[in-house]
């Protein structure tokens, strides 16, 4: 019998859609089941403060259906009887399945899934996004949390690590190494490249749009306004740059969400655009005239994609040491530079350097381009789609 690989994932996610796309046009064969249609027409998103649906075409390119949840709800994800109607045996049997896939731990469809997964024959697989840079709950939490992931990961036969800090949570929690797997998280590199390259000759006009003077360093912030973001720290740290080199910078701020009235207060009288909330087809403006990207989030950034995104647009990006992404990506490029999480001064001196390297040796297409090409070797779709291929055809 052939190898039949079904994944499980709560929605379509923007940064998903490209790597189900990529293992289906090289002939992975593979079904998505979702949990839920959010994102696919228009939702409220109170993290966000606003709805939206995403504007790119998410159900294209791969075989996909929705499951049956009563009650769904994905911001309460712990409701137990948030669970998936008549289980997913019968999908297993119509489907031929071989294997199951699934996206971290986070909902009780993932684990009914597994437990009926391995009741029916078929091998488990796991990528999740949580870390060991999560402080541990305490007593007797700790204890509570060690049973039950214990239980989930003796379940699982391979586990696909998409960073560092991620393959030493499995390590920690006994996980033998056979079981680890390398598959780097990215984003569609090849979308945000293609958009830098087409964008950067309008470089000054979009500036313009937005107010910034053609000389001013351009710091990017893209993402939500909540607490474990940490723009708080950004506005502080900005205005401490900018206090030492007075218009010399711009911050441009392109997501939306509660804390905005808090920004707005913080960063009166300095030089910022608060641009709203961009979409996928949008973003690729604000990346174009950035000069660096600052990701100031605590360890519930368990990795940080916009990271990502930044650098495949030619980006340099500067990252907290709680940020998942940060241990990797600044091993892989100079040009990711890390602070100490909550390190106000710090982050403002680097956003000084900045500065100062721009002046110094400039920033040309052909360093991005560089920086890009890091992105493509080191965190692309065909990392994980390569490791796929090597376990589908061990097992």
């Amino acid at each position: 019998m052939g190898k039949k690989l079904l994944i499980l994932t709560s929605h379509p996610i923007q940064y998903q859609v490209p790597l189900w796309r990529k293992m289906a046009k090289v002939g992975i064969p593979l079904e998505v089941l979702f949990l839920c249609p959010h994102g696919l027409s228009e939702t409220r998103d109170p993290e966000f403060n606003r709805s939206f649906a995403w504007d790119l075409p998410m159900l294209e390119g791969y075989r996909s259906r929705f499951l049956s949840i009563p009650e769904w709800d994905l911001k309460r994800p712990i409701r137990m009887r948030m669970r998936i109607r008549n289980g997913l045996s019968p999908i297993f049997k119509e489907s031929k399945a071989t294997h199951l896939w699934v996206e971290g731990w986070r909902f009780p469809a993932f684990w009914q899934a597994v437990g009926q997964a391995k009741k029916a024959g078929l091998q488990v697989w796991c990528r999740g996004e949580s870390n060991d840079l999560a402080p541990e709950p305490r007593f007797p939490k700790n204890l509570i949390k060690k049973a039950l992931m214990g239980w989930f990961f003796s379940k699982v036969d391979a586990f696909l690590c998409i960073g560092q800090a991620n393959r030493r949570l499995y390590r920690k929690a006994g996980v033998p190494e056979e079981k680890l797997h390398s598959a780097p998280y990215f984003v569609d590199n090849e979308r945000f490249s293609k958009e830098a390259e087409r964008l950067w000759p309008e470089r000054e006009k979009i500036r313009a749009g937005w107010g910034i003077r053609p000389d001013a360093t351009v710091v990017l912030y893209s993402g939500k306004f909540i607490p474990k973001k940490r723009v708080m720290d950004l506005a502080k740290a900005f205005r401490l740059a900018s206090d030492k080199q007075p218009g010399k910078f711009h911050l441009l701020l392109a997501g939306d969400g509660p804390q905005r009235v808090q920004l707005e207060r913080e960063l009166a009288g300095l030089p910022v655009t608060f641009a709203g909330f961009l979409n996928q087809t949008e973003i690729p403006r604000a990346y174009a005239v950035a000069d660096v990207m600052v990701m100031a989030s605590d360890w519930g950034e368990t990795w940080g994609l916009s990271a990502n995104e930044a650098l495949a647009s030619g980006v340099p990006v500067i990252l907290s040491d709680q940020c998942g992404c940060a241990e990797d990506i600044s091993s892989a490029t100079d040009h990711a530079k890390v602070f100490p999480m909550g390190d106000v001064e710090r982050l403002g001196a680097l956003i000084g350097d900045r500065r100062q390297e721009i002046e110094d040796r400039g920033w040309t297409v052909d360093q991005r381009r560089n920086l890009m090409r890091v992105m493509r070797e080191k965190f692309d779709a065909e990392n994980t789609v390569a490791t796929v291929r090597r376990l589908l055809g061990r097992d």
